[in-house]
C-alpha cells in the first residue's frame, strides 16, 4: 500500500502524457468550409427549384429525364466532400494537398 506522501507526490507532478493540442491551423480549412457551404447552398437550390420544372423545361428545350439528371446532381458535392473528409481523417491534410 503506498503512503500518502508518495501519492499526493504523484498527483501534483504534472503528467507527461497529456500533451495540449492546438486545432490544426491552415488556410486550406476556410477553402473546406468554403465548399461544404456551397453544397449546401446548391442542395437548397436543387429543392426550391422544383416548382420551376415546367417553365424550365420549355426555355431549355431539354426533357424530363435531363431535368432529373440536373435536379439529382446536387447529392454528388456532399457525397466528395464526405469523402474528402474520410481521406483527411485518414491521411492527413499535407499528405492530401500538394503545395
Amino acid at each position: 500500500m503506498a503512503k500518502k506522501e508518495d501519492v499526493s507526490k504523484h498527483q501534483s507532478e504534472p503528467n507527461l502524457m497529456i500533451k495540449k493540442f492546438k486545432p490544426y491551423q491552415t488556410p486550406y480549412r476556410w477553402l473546406v468550409l468554403a465548399l461544404y457551404g456551397l453544397s449546401t447552398f446548391l442542395c437548397l437550390i436543387a429543392r426550391s427549384i422544383a416548382p420551376l420544372v415546367t417553365p424550365i423545361l420549355k426555355d431549355l428545350k431539354i426533357s424530363y429525364s435531363q431535368m432529373g439528371m440536373i435536379l439529382g446532381s446536387w447529392q454528388l458535392p456532399i457525397f466528395c466532400l464526405r469523402f474528402a473528409g474520410t481521406l483527411i481523417d485518414k491521411w492527413g491534410l499535407r499528405n492530401l494537398i500538394l503545395e
